[in-house]
C-alpha cells in the first residue's frame, strides 16, 4: 500500500483540516495573479494625452504578463489538487514558486513606479505638469505584493499538512524546509539583481543619437513634450507666400540650416536642423513604430492616437509647436526636406 506522502485519497480535500484562513488566502492569491496580468496590459504612465502601456516597456511588460498567467495556473492547480494524482509533497514547491513570481514582479514594478513618480515636471502657466502613474502600474505593484505575501502563507500552511501526513517514524520537515529556504534565496537574488540593474540603468541620455530600428531604452524615459510660448508661430502663409529660399540662422550666424516641419517624415540619422520658429529639431522615432519624424523632443516621441499617418504627423506638430491643426496640416503638405540621413528600407 502506498504511503500517504506519495498518494492522497481523492475523497479527501486538500489540504486536510485546513485552517479557516486557507481558502480566503488562496482566493486572494488567485485574484492577485489576475491583477498582475491585467496590470501588465494596462497603462503604466500618462503624459498629457499620451498613454504608455505595460507592453510599451518591452520585455518588462511581457515578463510581468507571463508571470501573472503562470502563477494563476499554479494556484488553480492547487485549488483542484484533490482531483489530481499528484503527490501532496509537490504542492509545497509549486506554492513557493508562486510566491517567488510575486517577488519578481514586485522587484520589477516598484522601481518603475518610483521612476514615474520622480520624473521631472514641466512648468505650464505656473502649474507643474509631468508624467502620472497609470492604474496598470499601480495594480501590478499592489498585486505583486499581495501575491508574494499570500503565497508565502499558503506554502507554510501546506508544508504543515504535508508533515502531518508523513508516516509514523518518517518526517517531511527536511524536504519542506529545503523548499522554503530555496524560495528565500531565489527571492533575495531576484531583489539584488533588480537593485543592481536599475541602479546602473536608471538614467537615459535623451541627447544620444537614436537608432530608428533599435529597441526602446532599458529604462523608459517618460519625458514631457515641450510647451512653447503662446505667440503666433512663424509658419509661412502657404496659400499666398512661396516657400522661402533662405532660412533663419541659428546662433551660428555663418551657417544657414534647412528648415523642417515638426511631424514631417525624415531620414534616420539626419543632422539636426531647425523648424520655422528657429527651434532645433532632430530626427526622432515614433514609439512602437519604425517611423521617423522631425521633432523638438530628441530620442523617442510618444505615438499619438490618430487614425492615419497624416493625422498623426499633424498631431505631433500641434502638440510640440502650439500651432493650429490647419497651419500644421498646410505646412506638412508643402514640406519637402527629409534630411541627409539614410533612406528608409
Amino acid at each position: 500500500m502506498a504511503s500517504p506522502s506519495s498518494r492522497q485519497s481523492s475523497s479527501l480535500p486538500w489540504p486536510p483540516n485546513p485552517p479557516p484562513s486557507y481558502r480566503p488566502t488562496l482566493i486572494a492569491a488567485m485574484a492577485a495573479s489576475a491583477g498582475i496580468s491585467v496590470g501588465s496590459l494596462g497603462p503604466w504612465a500618462t503624459v498629457v494625452w499620451f498613454t504608455i502601456n505595460g507592453l510599451d516597456a518591452g520585455w518588462f511588460g511581457v515578463t510581468a504578463l507571463t508571470a501573472g498567467v503562470f502563477a494563476a495556473a499554479l494556484l488553480a492547480l492547487l485549488l483542484l489538487w484533490s482531483r489530481t494524482t499528484l503527490a501532496p509533497r509537490w504542492s509545497v514547491p509549486l506554492t513557493w514558486l508562486a510566491a517567488v513570481l510575486g517577488v519578481g514582479c514586485l522587484a520589477m514594478s516598484l522601481p518603475f513606479l518610483i521612476r514615474v513618480m520622480t520624473s521631472p515636471r514641466t512648468d505650464f502657466f505656473g502649474v507643474p505638469i509631468g508624467p502620472g502613474v497609470g492604474w496598470g502600474l499601480w495594480l501590478l505593484t499592489l498585486s505583486s505584493a499581495v501575491l508574494a505575501a499570500t503565497a508565502t502563507v499558503l506554502a507554510t500552511q501546506i508544508a504543515t499538512s504535508v508533515d502531518l501526513l508523513a508516516p509514523i517514524g518518517q518526517s517531511e520537515s527536511a524536504g519542506t524546509q529545503s523548499w522554503r529556504w530555496t524560495a528565500i534565496i531565489i527571492s533575495a537574488l531576484i531583489v539584488l539583481a533588480s537593485i543592481v540593474y536599475f541602479a546602473t540603468n536608471w538614467t537615459y541620455d535623451a541627447e544620444a543619437d537614436d537608432d530608428s530600428s533599435g529597441p526602446l531604452p532599458s529604462v523608459p524615459s517618460f519625458s514631457l513634450p515641450s510647451f512653447p510660448d503662446f505667440t503666433t508661430p512663424s509658419f509661412p502663409d502657404l496659400g499666398t507666400t512661396p516657400r522661402p529660399t533662405t532660412t533663419t540662422t541659428t546662433s551660428f550666424a555663418y551657417q544657414a540650416l534647412p528648415q523642417a516641419v515638426v511631424g514631417g517624415t525624415c531620414r534616420a540619422g539626419s543632422t539636426p536642423t531647425i523648424d520655422f520658429d528657429g527651434v532645433e529639431v532632430t530626427c526622432a522615432r515614433v514609439s512602437q513604430t519604425d517611423w521617423t519624424v522631425w521633432s523638438r523632443i530628441p530620442g523617442v516621441v510618444p505615438r499619438p492616437e490618430s487614425p492615419n499617418g497624416d493625422d498623426a504627423a499633424a498631431a505631433i506638430c500641434v502638440q510640440q509647436t502650439g500651432a493650429s491643426l490647419a497651419v500644421c496640416a498646410n505646412a506638412l503638405e508643402a514640406f519637402t526636406y527629409l534630411g541627409d540621413g539614410r533612406n528608409p528600407p
